[in-house]
């Protein structure tokens, strides 16, 4: 929503979901080696970081 105040935190959390489903459905010619998860254990971050905020990704 236009002038929600939203952490540092929860932009990022936001962005990254926005980016990865926009990219995996409308647009998989962005996607690219660059990327790639380049941490296996991304998923268990992000998993933490929403757990933290206490919101769903």
């Amino acid at each position: 929503m236009i002038g929600e105040k939203v952490t540092p935190e929860e932009n990022a959390r936001d962005q990254v979901a926005a980016f990865t489903v926009h990219v995996s459905r409308y647009r998989p010619d962005l996607d690219g080696p660059w990327t790639k998860t380049p941490d296996p254990a991304l998923a268990d971050h992000l998993d933490e970081l929403t757990e933290l905020l206490g919101t769903d990704a």
